[in-house]
């Protein structure tokens, strides 16, 4: 987080590093998959029962991400608190379902 004071008076805070970082922590693969125009889908807060559980090593980003998400949806991403308020009730049991979601949002972060 940068800290601006360079406006007598006024303070700008920059979070474009962080948001950079966690871009760059996330898996590569599936951030060359496109753009979205929103962090979320009509359906965000639909939970598929049917939904397979998430892998390890991808249930562990799935709470990495959330948790980076969470820090960066409080100070400086107004825009993407609904999603990150559903990932905060799927991290102990995230599901593909949940993965894909997740996907969007960084996508839509990345662009």
């Amino acid at each position: 987080m940068v800290l601006d004071f360079s406006i007598d008076g006024q303070v700008t805070i920059y979070m474009k590093d962080y948001v950079t970082t966690n871009i760059e922590s996330f898996p590569k693969d599936v951030l060359i998959k496109g753009k979205n125009a929103s962090p979320w889908i009509d359906g965000l807060f639909k939970v598929n029962q049917k939904s397979k559980l998430l892998d390890k090593s991808k249930s562990e980003q799935f709470h990495t991400t959330t948790a980076q998400a969470l820090f960066l949806c409080k100070r400086g991403r107004l825009d993407i608190s609904p999603a990150v308020l559903f990932f905060t009730t799927r991290v102990k049991a995230s599901t593909e379902e949940d993965w894909s979601k997740l996907v969007r949002m960084m996508l839509y972060l990345n662009q």
